[in-house]
């Protein structure tokens, strides 16, 4: 499934902010109808999570079986709500498990100003590298139905551009009249909880991670804040538009112990990415394409450092009116 996601992300990265400042000739001011205040979008996509836990070489690979989930997006006047939901099981359940997910968010994007809010819950991992453990796809030991990850943060972005909107590329709130990039400022903050029953590291593999063999709870709230840039290319109403940002700050870390051993609390560093991709269509009333976006976020003590990549790839199609 990673391989999948990534490959969609780097065929997209042509994309990305390298284009000239300059409009195209074929992108002249265009007269719009009158601005819609409300829209309604539904999509279908596939959820990544991948939960990466590091001791010096080794490292201990957690996927997500979540293959579609569908939602639900509404806005007026750039204040909106997102819902969507995966199904528990697909063709690859005996072997890797079931996987559910949960995302909702809360959203403003005005010209300048974007903020997003967000809860995301998933529960139900399988090891993604079990042959380096001795294990093989499928053992009882690889499906990890008692893991979960619980996901509470925001995100807010500021474009310096007036050439550019955010509330027209990001949440399609009027056609994108032309060509356009901007520098952003991001700031962000997440509440991040890693759970399981019996401890992330399998019998077969614990000698190989010492410190984090002991480990059975992640709890971490991390702040970051960055720059990026961000840029659209239009033709008529078709675009493709891309941002890249990164970011950091200190992650405020405690770790859950077993066999007796003391919690472990520590202020730690972490680095934060932020990428979202865009290609569709965008007229007076209709829009519809393809997205894709990533986070990722590692900090913790070296020998149990934590990576977390999340994002979503699939389609959306909705009206404003």
């Amino acid at each position: 499934m990673r391989t999948i996601v990534l490959s969609i992300l780097l065929l997209l990265a042509p994309f990305s902010p390298i284009f000239s400042e300059e409009d195209s000739a074929s992108d002249v001011e265009k007269a719009n109808d009158s601005p819609k205040d409300f829209a309604i979008r539904f999509n279908a996509d596939v959820p990544l999570m991948i939960v990466d836990i590091k001791s010096g070489s080794k490292d201990m690979t957690y996927n997500s079986n979540a293959k579609w989930s569908n939602g639900i997006s509404a806005s007026y006047k750039g204040f909106g709500f997102s819902i969507s939901k995966s199904r528990g099981y697909n063709e690859e359940t005996e072997k890797y498990g079931k996987t559910k997910s949960r995302d909702y968010q809360l959203y403003m994007f005005k010209k300048h100003l974007g903020v997003e809010v967000y809860f995301q819950k998933m529960k139900g991992f399988y090891i993604d590298n079990p042959g380096d453990y001795n294990y093989s796809a499928g053992e009882a030991d690889t499906i990890r139905s008692d893991m979960k990850t619980r996901h509470i943060g925001t995100n807010v972005y500021y474009s310096f551009s007036d050439n550019f909107s955010l509330a027209n590329v990001y949440d399609y709130q009027n056609p994108i009249e032309k060509c356009g990039g901007s520098f952003l400022l991001y700031t962000g903050f997440d509440i991040t909880n890693i759970s399981s029953d019996s401890g992330f590291i399998p019998d077969k593999a614990r000698d190989n991670f010492d410190f984090a063999a002991d480990v059975k709870n992640v709890n971490a709230v991390n702040f970051y804040a960055g720059a990026g840039y961000t840029y659209v290319l239009v033709l008529y109403n078709f675009f493709a538009a891309a941002s890249v940002i990164f970011a950091g700050g200190p992650s405020f870390s405690q770790y859950d112990m077993s066999n007796n051993r003391p919690d472990h609390k520590k202020v730690y560093p972490v680095i934060h990415y932020n990428m979202k991709y865009t290609l569709g269509y965008n007229g007076n009333s209709f829009t519809a394409g393809f997205y894709a976006f990533w986070h990722s976020s590692e900090y913790g003590v070296t020998k149990c450092k934590i990576q977390i990549d999340t994002g979503k790839a699939g389609f959306f199609a909705g009206t404003r009116f």
